[in-house]
């Protein structure tokens, strides 16, 4: 993974790539590809309640959805060995 978070003042943007370096396809949230910890970046609980999803693109041009849940960022579905660009905004609670 390579990834870049901004904040300016409640929205924080993500962006970079994460890969499924594995041959099974993976998704949910036991398989998430990050949790933030840091409570300045967290994702407001309206956002994680929704569970609203991101459409990111992947290297094989098939978007997949990205949302964030209980601080994890989960990918619903991607395939084996594939790439996801992400590029996600999202508000926090302060």
């Amino acid at each position: 993974y390579n990834v870049f978070f901004c904040k300016q003042g409640r929205k924080v943007t993500i962006k970079g790539n994460l890969a499924n370096s594995s041959a099974l396809i993976i998704g949910g949230e036991v398989s998430h590809f990050f949790q933030i910890v840091d409570s300045e970046y967290l994702p407001s609980a309206a956002i994680q309640a929704m569970a609203v999803p991101t459409l990111c693109a992947t290297i094989s041009g098939d978007p997949v959805k990205m949302y964030f849940y209980n601080d994890k960022l989960i990918v619903d579905s991607l395939g084996a060995y594939g790439v996801v660009y992400l590029n996600i905004e999202y508000l926090t609670e302060n």
